[in-house]
């Protein structure tokens, strides 16, 4: 049976104004993740108390090595 690793990262996206999403960041973590071997299976949205966006909790997945 196929085991997994994963791999958890926190985004900060929280903003003065609400949240500040940058793309560009967002796609060279998802980058520098996919050429490691994991595949992005999640994204939560973790709000500040307030209904606003603060963080998203990327979670990632690969192969355990045998």
């Amino acid at each position: 049976m196929q085991q997994w690793e994963y791999h958890v990262e926190l985004v900060d996206i929280g903003g003065f104004w609400g949240p500040n999403v940058d793309p560009s960041i967002i796609s060279r973590m998802f980058n520098k993740a996919g050429n490691d071997g994991w595949e992005m299976v999640s994204i939560v949205d973790i709000n500040s108390g307030n209904g606003q966006s603060s963080r998203l909790l990327v979670t990632f997945k690969r192969p355990r090595p045998t």
